[in-house]
């Protein structure tokens, strides 16, 4: 096959022209192409009568080394030269395989590769120009797109509704916790205990008992040397269990001193804590608490008494005693947990909540 190139700078050439030889069958007339090109090809000497016919079936004829291949195709002419005889035809209706075909042909002539028959199968079964697949290459970029802002947006609507609903959980913290909650100050494990004192200055002499014992009443529970002479012993004034003996065997204790600490029998500790009398105004027996020990231990309450945070007598003798005030700023709640909390806690800082869940308006109605 020998193979020219034309170039044409025609406003009417789309396509690069090519003198590669192939036959076009019109009505079982053969003709030679002049030149043709994926858009179409040119014919001289073309009968007139087909002239006016509009669009034409036609037959394509590519002759090889050994075989021939024939493309049917429809053509409609697009131009006549009259001087030249020559008439110009625009394919029409082409499909994808028809054009990948044709770009086969002109590619392999122009690098001089050997075509075969199964060459030309395996063109026709591609879809290389297939305006379909590049549609749906397009699409498919799209609708990923398309996700990909969906995705963002979705991330960003729930970022910003994790923040608002941030917001409102703070702001809604913060009134419930103005409001219904409140706090304890110098919350502390308390107990009924007793305090055994030393009567006079003399020196300790324990009479075969040790920290966690229980005694009964009456029991002698020490013997007191004293200082000038003599002996006094000490009994358990209940039925109880010691918690602590705060001296040593033999060691001299002034008047007064604690000897050992006692608590009675059936007895558990409870939370003390001294509580704001305004807050006490939205306060009721039985509004639930929440206990937390220094250790980590958490407890759930209920007040059990309201109380103010002295005594009227000790208000009374105020002028007796210049260290007392007559100014009452502070009340006092025991609370009492739903599980016993060990002795072995009694005097333990506590951190008080409490919950009055009710309006603070409601004292005032």
């Amino acid at each position: 096959m020998s193979l020219q190139l034309t170039h044409e700078a025609e406003q009417s050439r789309q396509h690069a022209r090519y003198k590669i030889p192939v036959t076009i069958i019109r009505d079982g007339n053969a003709y030679q192409a002049v030149d043709w090109s994926v858009s179409g090809f040119a014919l001289d000497n073309f009968p007139s009568q087909f002239l006016d016919n509009g669009i034409l079936n036609v037959r394509l004829i590519f002759r090889f080394d050994g075989f021939e291949t024939a493309m049917d195709l429809e053509a409609e002419i697009i131009w006549t030269d009259s001087e030249t005889t020559r008439t110009g035809f625009r394919f029409v209706h082409m499909d994808s395989g028809q054009l990948s075909l044709l770009h086969y042909v002109i590619d392999a002539c122009l690098s001089g590769e050997v075509v075969a028959a199964g060459d030309l199968l395996n063109v026709v079964r591609r879809d290389n120009f297939s305006t379909n697949t590049r549609n749906q290459k397009a699409e498919a970029e799209q609708n990923a797109s398309r996700k990909m802002k969906s995705v963002k947006k979705f991330v960003g609507f729930c970022l910003m509704l994790t923040l608002f609903s941030g917001l409102i959980f703070l702001v809604a913290s913060t009134v419930y916790k103005r409001l219904y909650l409140v706090e304890g100050v110098a919350g502390v494990v308390d107990a009924p205990i007793i305090v055994v004192r030393a009567p006079q200055p003399s020196y300790l002499n324990l009479l075969n008992i040790q920290a966690d014992n229980e005694v009964t009443t009456g029991q002698s529970i020490a013997a007191m040397k004293l200082v000038g002479g003599g002996a006094v012993t000490i009994e358990s004034p209940c039925q109880c269990r010691i918690l602590r003996i705060h001296s040593l065997e033999k060691q001299f204790v002034d008047q007064g001193e604690p000897l050992l600490t006692l608590l009675p029998s059936g007895n558990q500790p409870y939370i003390n804590s001294e509580i704001g009398l305004e807050a006490m105004a939205k306060m009721k027996l039985g509004d639930p608490a929440k206990i937390r020990l220094v250790n980590g231990e958490e407890y759930q309450g209920k007040i059990k008494q309201i109380m103010l945070g002295e005594t009227l007598e000790r208000r009374h003798t105020a002028v007796l005693n210049p260290a007392a005030s007559n100014t009452m700023s502070m009340g006092k709640v025991v609370i009492e947990t739903e599980k016993p909390i060990d002795i072995q806690f009694i005097g333990m800082p506590a951190v008080v909540a409490i919950n009055t869940t009710r309006s603070p308006f409601e004292f005032s109605r």
